[in-house]
């Protein structure tokens, strides 16, 4: 509702995640505002409900599609990545989607391909495996006579937490910001130019890039005590029972932050 209140017509307005009816009508209805959107398809049937309501408001959407890549992101946060991954379409499913818009002379509308690889990518290389991926499906799309315009790169853009710049931890990345984007412009012009089609405007949603270091909070310190008392420390045993009570990602996370803060 903020975005509908004060968006602005230049920006896009991307929504993805789960739809219902109610949402995909909200959607619709900020096309009528002049807003920028784009109805991001994570579920095939989600296509039948956008021709349906956009008849009913004669509204032409904007729509996208989330591709499920078969480039699988081995690393720790990968776990929603490759062709068993939770989200997205599969090729065919894609092929379904292109056919119901053009049986609904809506082939037009089809404008975007959304993916996302998954969070904290650990290298280039692996970017560029998925990235390219994802621009032969869109210079298939193209092919097929849908309207295409955007390719959205999803997240994966990596934060170097503990200062290793190694593409073998799970809290670091082995490149740099404008590695990362050379990589990404660079596999999909390969892909676009020798399928001579038109290259794309290009978009992510890097969230954790954005907001990983909004918590961090420097100060000086101005006093001190010490105290007398010997410090009581916990035992193996105890330290080895709390261990046990979290849950497996969080005794993952520990393990590797105890490893790096000995590592110095």
């Amino acid at each position: 509702m903020s975005c509908l209140c004060k968006g602005s017509p230049e920006a896009l307005l991307v929504c993805n995640g789960f739809k219902d009816a109610e949402y995909i009508t909200l959607a619709l209805l900020a096309r009528k505002l002049d807003l920028n959107v784009v109805i991001v398809l994570e579920q095939e049937e989600e296509v039948d409900l956008v021709i349906e309501i956009s008849k009913k408001l004669n509204v032409r959407p904007v729509i996208g599609a989330r591709a499920k890549l078969r480039t699988k992101h081995s690393g720790h946060f990968g776990s929603t990545s490759g062709e068993k991954g939770k989200f997205g379409l599969t090729t065919t499913q894609i092929l379904r989607v292109v056919k119901k818009l053009e049986v609904a002379e809506m082939l037009d509308c089809f404008q975007l391909l959304h993916f996302h690889i998954g969070s904290q990518i650990p290298s280039t290389a692996l970017l560029t495996d998925g990235v390219g991926e994802a621009a032969q499906i869109y210079c298939e799309l193209v092919r097929l006579g849908a309207n295409m315009q955007v390719i959205d790169i999803g997240g994966g853009l990596g934060i170097d937490y503990d200062g290793s710049k190694s593409a073998d931890s799970d809290l670091s990345v082995a490149y740099t910001l404008e590695e990362y984007a050379s990589a990404v412009v660079q596999a999909i012009r390969y892909v676009c130019d020798r399928k001579n089609v038109k290259h794309p405007v290009l978009c992510s949603e890097s969230g954790r890039a954005i907001v990983s270091h909004h918590s961090i909070l420097i100060f000086e310190a101005v006093s001190a005590s010490v105290s007398r008392a010997a410090p009581v420390a916990m035992s193996p045993l105890g330290l080895q029972f709390l261990v046990e009570g979290l849950t497996e990602d969080a005794r993952s996370d520990y393990t590797k932050m105890t490893t790096a803060a000995l590592r110095g």
